[in-house]
């Protein structure tokens, strides 16, 4: 190679002097909102989202982070001016407001940056059988409540906590809002159609089946909410049925077929998730589904691969790959009235 030939090969490595990183320094506190003290242990990390005049390889590098001191102090240097979002957290806290902006000038650094945390709201309580005895075998859920124009009650995802073997929970770390707390069954993996007739529903509190019905739960900034206590009811259950089958008509065996709550529904179906493997003929029954609005999902999962931290049991019991393939997939809006659906037909793309 000549030397002209290296130093141009150099020249397109490196960045130009107007890219080059320059280092910049931002620091500050972040505080208990109510009380004004510093917050020790909270992770404050800078994402840059405006860059006009830095090279695009920039944007692959890790974004500067750190942990506050013993008082709440934070510093970092950053090595591109630019607007940058700043993300903290610390557990047992939360935000009270999105997350804030920061222009980083290139010769001038920020000293004095303040971000608040408010001390996150609670609910507490216990989920018990309709005869009484504990049930921690469910998974609760926090869903922020919202109401429509119409007075139509609606949710989005909220927070997870799982009863322990008596019944009891908590949720924490919740922004102020209003709630309804649900107790659902945990995900289970593809089984055998079942005869049953009832089950055990997904329940909200006080103990209706209903999310219109449920009772609300407002939540203020450090607020603990307990005596959170209900029993799970008993609803009538009924099967879908259908077959997997590729564009060309011909059947999918094998296929994964997934039932769960339709996000496109505002949240207000009811929480539960099912799953079943397609037979040999593409075709596939789903059983103890409780009546609601649901979004119904088919995907061939592949082999286990390499590095896979979990996995799923096939109808083999082989070890197959967790992760949904990219495709092909079929997804359905389905819903489940007062009797049972079948002839679905979901084509994988």
């Amino acid at each position: 190679m000549t030397r002209a030939l290296l130093l141009a090969c150099v020249a397109v490595a490196l960045p130009s002097a107007a890219q080059a990183p320059v280092s910049i320094h931002v620091a500050g506190r972040v505080v208990d909102e109510q009380a004004g003290t510093g917050i020790q242990g909270a992770r404050v990390m800078l994402m840059l989202t405006t860059m006009p005049s830095a090279p695009q390889w920039v944007r692959g590098l890790p974004p500067p982070r750190t942990t506050t001191d013993v008082n709440g102090a934070f510093a970092l240097d950053v090595s591109f001016a630019g607007s940058y979002r700043v993300v903290v957290s610390r557990e047992g806290f939360v935000r009270s407001s999105a997350a804030p902006t920061i222009d980083v000038v290139e010769g001038h650094s920020l000293e004095d940056v303040v971000l608040p945390l408010g001390g996150g709201g609670s609910i507490a309580g216990r989920v018990r059988n309709a005869d009484g005895r504990a049930n921690g075998s469910f998974t609760v859920i926090a869903l922020r409540r919202r109401v429509d124009a119409d007075g139509h009650v609606s949710t989005s995802m909220g927070s997870l906590g799982q009863p322990s073997a008596d019944g009891s929970f908590r949720i924490s770390t919740l922004p102020a809002g209003e709630y309804v707390v649900v107790a659902a069954p945990l995900p289970s993996a593809p089984r055998p159609a079942s005869d049953a007739t009832t089950t055990v529903a997904p329940t909200f509190f006080p103990g209706t089946t209903d999310l219109q019905t449920a009772q609300a739960i407002l939540v203020t900034m450090g607020d603990a909410i307990n005596g959170i206590d209900f029993q799970l009811t008993s609803a009538a259950v009924f099967a879908i049925e259908g077959t997997v089958v590729r564009g060309d008509g011909t059947p999918v065996a094998r296929a994964l077929v997934f039932l769960t709550w339709d996000p496109r529904n505002a949240g207000a179906g009811p929480i539960q998730a099912v799953s079943a493997w397609s037979g040999d003929d593409g075709t596939f029954t789903l059983t103890g589904v409780v009546p609601g609005n649901y979004l119904l999902t088919a995907s061939v999962p592949i082999p286990r691969q390499p590095g896979d931290d979990t996995i799923l049991l096939g109808p083999d019991r082989e070890a197959l790959s967790s992760a949904p393939p990219a495709s092909p997939r079929a997804s359905l809006g389905v819903t489940v009235g007062s009797e049972g659906v079948r002839n679905l037909r979901l084509v994988l793309r």
